[in-house]
């Protein structure tokens, strides 16, 4: 309960045009519901928007449209629902360790298109994004993991999961510019992302740019990764665009993807190991060698009848791997 002494609704202490408090005759009760926050402007200085209400008049002081995620992310709750609102033309550098202080179950959302959508763009060899709370979501949002080209900086490892249920779903993701200005290994996870799911329609990089991989899986449990198109150029012919490593990923599932690596004479589109178990199916894997194995170490996974290999340009991909008798 909020006293009748407040001079507005506590929404607007908050930064939040939804979920409002009911007025119950002089106090306010705030929903036990998710709150919404709303980021526009360049990470230190918040976008003036044509927000016409009594409120913003009355204070002016009280800023209802957030600079940064990392500015809105200290006023979330964790595993309250609450979203942080990444409104159109939010530009953001990620220029520091952890840059984002995030909150167990907090989406991130983008509003927009392929033209204004939220773009935040990594900018030292140290800028990381550290997704180890659980649940958190990253959504619509055009990441870059290198600066613009020209920059001539290496992103170690621009995001780490370490949480279970985190998603990063829709948008972009650009993993270098040229052949200085690249990521080392795009998103690693550890052993304890398990639920992850990655739906990105669009990971692109410049071919000169040839990151370690794109996507690194390291016990990566009931992995969901659906709808995700990865055409980059990895640095060694028998890297995939994804790898697994170290600790195998178990009952995971690859559904409607492209894996296309761009390396001349690449061997490998996905990087397999021993004790990797799931479904594949509705995939193309691409490589560039003109007759290896798109997918490596394949023993634990079941490949549907959708799954398509083409090992060098110009080809019409075909069946990947042997199909069992039918009875």
């Amino acid at each position: 309960m909020y006293s009748s002494q407040l001079t507005m609704p506590p929404r607007y202490v908050t930064g939040i045009h939804f979920n409002e408090p009911v007025d119950l005759l002089g106090s306010y009760a705030v929903p036990a519901v998710g709150r919404v926050f709303l980021v526009r402007g360049n990470a230190s200085t918040g976008a003036v928007l044509n927000y016409d209400d009594q409120y913003t008049a009355a204070m002016p002081s009280t800023r209802i449209v957030y600079p940064s995620v990392a500015t809105a992310l200290t006023y979330c709750a964790a595993n309250r629902g609450d979203q942080i609102i990444c409104l159109p033309g939010h530009t953001e550098n990620i220029a520091t360790a952890n840059a984002w202080p995030l909150v167990a179950g907090v989406r991130i959302v983008g509003l927009g298109g392929i033209g204004d959508r939220p773009t935040f763009t990594w900018t030292t060899a140290t800028s990381t994004v550290l997704m180890n709370k659980a649940n958190v979501r990253l959504e619509n949002l055009n990441l870059n993991f290198c600066p613009a080209a020209g920059g001539g900086v290496t992103v170690a490892a621009p995001i780490t999961i370490s949480a279970a249920g985190c998603a990063i779903v829709g948008g972009q993701i650009c993993m270098s510019t040229d052949t200085t200005t690249l990521c080392t290994i795009g998103v690693t996870t550890t052993a304890g992302a398990t639920d992850l799911l990655i739906s990105v329609p669009r990971v692109y990089g410049a071919t000169a740019g040839t990151p370690t991989t794109g996507f690194q899986f390291v016990g990566a449990t009931r992995l969901n990764l659906l709808g995700t198109s990865i055409s980059i150029a990895t640095s060694a012919v028998g890297v995939g665009v994804i790898r697994f490593l170290t600790t195998a990923s178990t009952d995971i599932q690859v559904y409607d993807c492209v894996f296309r690596n761009n390396l001349a004479n690449s061997t490998a589109a996905v990087t397999g190991m021993a004790g990797v178990t799931g479904e594949c199916d509705f995939t193309t894997m691409k490589v560039l060698s003109g007759g290896a194995a798109a997918w490596g170490t394949v023993a634990g996974m079941s490949f549907g009848p959708n799954v398509c290999a083409c090992n060098t340009d110009g080809q019409r991909a075909v069946g990947f791997g042997t199909g069992s008798t039918l009875a």
